[in-house]
């Protein structure tokens, strides 16, 4: 199919739970003049992870990067907008990165028929991420979300 805009948020490549087989099956069929990667792409905080997973699973988010960037020499314009988890890639912003992506904290996105959205990963509300207190409260949240991703995993098999 062929899209004008597609949105796509929270992959998380680089940890066990990511779904990069499926995205990758999704971009293999699927044609869009802009992408917007609302943020948590590369989920660095657990990178770690990627070591102890098998090839096959590696190279499958290895895939991802590699038909994002299949698509921005077919001429999709690409932006990347970054969240919590790859949150180091500030560092790169206002600049280009690959050649077609473009690195925003928040942008614009204006539809067809005229309404203007503010496009953001939206952890910049998050009370703990502005505004640290103590690591512990990191650890405790970041334990908390492991566990409802493995809920998740059973309610989508029921």
């Amino acid at each position: 199919m062929k899209y004008n805009s597609v949105f796509i948020s929270d992959i998380h490549l680089g940890s066990k739970k990511a779904k990069s087989k499926a995205l990758n099956e999704w971009l293999k069929g699927n044609e869009m003049k802009e992408l917007y990667l609302v943020g948590d792409i590369i989920d660095i905080w657990r990178f770690k992870q990627v070591f102890s997973m098998s090839y096959q699973k590696q190279t499958s988010h290895l895939e991802v990067v590699e038909r994002i960037l299949k698509h921005t020499r077919k001429g999709t314009i690409v932006h990347y907008i970054w969240g919590n988890h790859d949150e180091f890639m500030q560092k790169f912003s206002g600049h280009r990165i690959f050649g077609a992506i473009s690195l925003h904290e928040r942008m614009d996105f204006v539809s067809k028929s005229g309404k203007k959205f503010l496009v953001l990963h939206g952890h910049q509300f998050d009370f703990l991420t502005k505004y640290p207190i103590t690591s512990w409260t990191y650890k405790l949240g970041d334990r908390c979300y492991e566990i409802l991703l493995s809920f998740n995993e059973v309610f989508n098999w029921v």
